[in-house]
């Protein structure tokens, strides 16, 4: 629509609006029923659905805001799990064994051992903290600000992980854990399939410990 304004103009823009008006009503069921998305996906389609109708409306090219009778979407909440201190443990213990492809393999998992360990203690979203500058850190002390609120924390980290960051090597001198280059998209997938590695070789070892519990507790 706007590309079809700057073309057109003001009148444009009016013609675009009615012909989206006539055109979207028919198919609004889909937002609810048919669409593939996930509930949340369809909870913010529907109020983008509201929100332009009823903009539509407010210019008289619709007489009603056909996305108000849209069926409302429920969304089960499901609350975020957390590790218990002794899996956390063995999880940390992972990232020193995990398989990597580096040309420097201690290095990668000493970064990724750091990387956990920071999310642990600062309460950072994974995206928030493989793009964590250097000069946030002062000491032990982060002063941050969220990436999707703008909100101003201060977060205290044990001093050993702050040791452990201010000792990483890395190629952009301005980041932890991000080179700067492409985009923030591509550098957080490249360390989710280096935490799924992590993960896999959890599991590999517990798998290990508890298969030894079953052998040497099993009847002669």
């Amino acid at each position: 629509m706007v590309r079809f304004q700057a073309a057109t103009g003001n009148q444009g823009r009016i013609d675009a609006g009615r012909t989206l008006c006539r055109r979207y009503p028919p198919a609004l069921g889909r937002v609810s029923e048919d669409v593939a998305w996930a509930p949340l996906t369809k909870v913010k389609k529907q109020e983008l659905l509201r929100a332009f109708f009823g903009y539509c409306l407010d210019h008289e090219w619709t007489k009603t805001n056909p996305a108000k009778s849209l069926s409302k979407v429920t969304v089960d909440d499901v609350p975020t799990d957390y590790f218990r201190p002794d899996e956390f443990a063995k999880i940390i213990a992972a990232c020193d064994t995990y398989p990597t492809n580096s040309e420097h393999p201690e290095i990668r998992r000493q970064k990724v051992k750091a990387l956990a360990l920071l999310m642990r203690w600062s309460g950072l979203r994974a995206g928030d903290a493989i793009k964590l500058e250097r000069s946030k850190l002062k000491e032990n002390k982060l002063l941050l600000k969220m990436e999707k609120t703008g909100t101003p924390v201060s977060v205290l980290i044990p001093p050993d992980v702050a040791d452990l960051l201010h000792a990483l090597p890395n190629g952009n001198p301005r980041y932890f854990f991000w080179s700067g280059e492409g985009t923030a998209d591509s550098a957080y997938s490249d360390w989710h399939r280096t935490f799924e590695k992590v993960f896999a070789e959890y599991t590999r070892r517990a798998s290990i410990g508890f298969l030894a519990r079953v052998t040497k507790n099993a009847p002669a």
